[in-house]
């Protein structure tokens, strides 16, 4: 999108949430600065590890996930201005995901000149603020949600919806529900308890009878077996992943 058009829509997104003037300011910069200093990712090849530059308009949800989660950490520790920076970096490529590029970019430049005529409309972001729930599933189906658009007042319209449903996401609730809370403590109870309990177990039987049948071949595949039934434990996962994002792990 154009500058104009990524401020525009986090200026709304700031509106949305009722942020002071100073934190308006730092988030609205913050929604530019991908465009001067791009987001890296590292990932690992022959000869050692590579930074590599982030496609804004195909950044991927893991990619934005982490910035969402560097701005929600910043959040539960009282650091306001590290959050809202983090969150308008975040929210530029929520925003750019919207734009419909073409294959090999053909369509970029005129995708974003169609964008950037248009006035954008006075409450979608609201509605996304309003929508939002305080949990990293809810920001990880709402970036899954995020789609290249071929009409484009639908780009802006959605770049709007889910930059506020997401910063609302981030900048929500600091106190889970306490059926939230129960819910992490029994997920935990059942996975220290009984789940890896059962792995270890399994992990015991396979050594047991390698070398009671005359086998130890067989014992190698103890740790496997003990390793997928305690990563299968996908509830214990999810429930630990919201804990997080209350500070509660």
């Amino acid at each position: 999108m154009k500058w104009r058009n990524h401020v525009d829509v986090t200026t709304q997104v700031a509106d949305a949430l009722g942020l002071s003037d100073h934190l308006t300011r730092i988030l609205v910069e913050a929604s530019l600065d991908p465009d001067r200093n791009a987001a890296k990712s590292a990932s690992r090849e022959k000869g050692g590890t590579r930074l590599r530059r982030i496609p804004h308009h195909s950044a991927g949800r893991r990619e934005m996930m982490r910035m969402v989660w560097k701005a929600r950490s910043a959040h539960l520790e009282g650091r306001e201005e590290d959050a809202v920076w983090c969150l308008g970096r975040a929210l530029h490529y929520v925003q750019d995901m919207h734009v419909r590029v073409g294959l090999a970019y053909w369509r970029h430049d005129r995708a974003e000149r169609e964008i950037g005529h248009l006035h954008l409309a006075p409450l979608p972001a609201s509605k996304g603020v309003q929508m939002s729930l305080s949990s990293p599933r809810f920001v990880w189906d709402c970036l899954g949600a995020c789609r290249p658009r071929r009409d484009p007042a639908d780009a802006l319209y959605f770049a709007c919806l889910y930059s506020g449903a997401v910063a609302g996401a981030v900048l929500g609730d600091l106190r889970p529900e306490k059926a939230s809370m129960r819910r992490w403590q029994s997920s935990k109870r059942r996975h220290w308890m009984l789940i890896v309990p059962v792995g270890v177990g399994v992990a015991s039987a396979f050594v047991l009878l390698a070398f009671a049948g005359g086998s130890p071949h067989l014992s190698v595949l103890g740790l496997p077996s003990a390793a997928l039934i305690i990563a299968l434990d996908r509830h214990y996962y999810f429930d630990a992943e919201e804990a997080e994002w209350f500070g509660l792990r």
